[in-house]
């Protein structure tokens, strides 16, 4: 080599020295800010469809905020769910569960947003889990949602209770039947004759026992239609775009 060519090479070497440092200064000024709460990644699409599923195919999902405003959303899991989490996070709908009591839902689009999500929600102020085959009426489930296995052609509904007893059902009826849809629900889905639940102890239950009674930790009720959408009903709404696999970000 001659002496002259080892000249570009050292400036390449010292170029890229000083380029290296330059990014992982950057970096640590961008980082993510170790106080903020940690947020699922978005996924590559969004999930869900808009609207009741227009087959028996899927779980149709209706969310209504009540006291919370934000009207009731109503949309479709792409595709089948294990669970019910699995269901709202196929569905496009942003959720999160207590801490201590994964098992509890506090929030459904960070709503609301005073629940600290540590604990379970107080009877007060929860969110109550609906369940219903297509076209039938309302039943509060005995079945927590980590534990239920949604029927395919069925529907799922949660509703926000403050300070209501009983715990209020959607505001809108289960959608109508469709071809090859359940026209009734399995097993232990929903208890004609409920009795109400006690609040939970304030020990968290163990994960593996399941879920909490009806999502949360109020009282059960005995089945309740919901009112025609043109009875005063609100109407329902697809609610902001879903942010796809955001809703995975149930784990606390």
């Amino acid at each position: 080599m001659r002496p002259g060519s080892r000249v570009p090479i050292i400036g390449l070497a010292v170029a890229v020295v000083v380029a290296v440092a330059a990014v992982s200064s950057g970096a640590g000024a961008v980082g993510a800010d170790p106080a903020e709460p940690a947020r699922a990644p978005v996924g590559a699409r969004a999930a869900g469809v808009e609207g009741a599923c227009p087959t028996a195919a899927g779980v149709t999902m209706v969310v209504d905020f009540q006291d919370l405003g934000g009207g009731v959303w109503l949309r479709c899991t792409d595709g089948s769910a294990d669970t019910g989490f699995q269901a709202l996070e196929r569905a496009g709908i942003p959720y999160r569960t207590a801490v201590r009591s994964p098992g509890f839902l506090c929030r459904i689009n960070e709503l609301p947003a005073g629940d600290p999500c540590i604990n379970p929600s107080p009877t007060a102020a929860y969110w109550s889990y609906w369940v219903a085959p297509r076209g039938g009426s309302w039943c509060y489930s005995n079945i927590g949602a980590a534990s239920r296995n949604p029927p395919e052609g069925t529907v799922e509904g949660w509703s926000f209770s403050l300070n209501r007893s009983p715990s209020p059902p959607p505001r809108i009826a289960p959608p109508p039947a469709v071809p090859g849809a359940p026209t009734s629900l399995p097993g232990p889905s929903c208890n004609p004759n409920p009795t109400p639940s006690t609040p939970p102890p304030t020990s968290s239950p163990p994960v593996t026992t399941g879920a909490a009674t009806g999502g949360g930790p109020g009282p059960a009720t005995a089945p309740a239609p919901g009112p025609a959408a043109g009875a005063g009903a609100p109407a329902p709404t697809a609610g902001p775009p879903p942010p796809g696999s955001a809703a995975t970000d149930a784990a606390g």
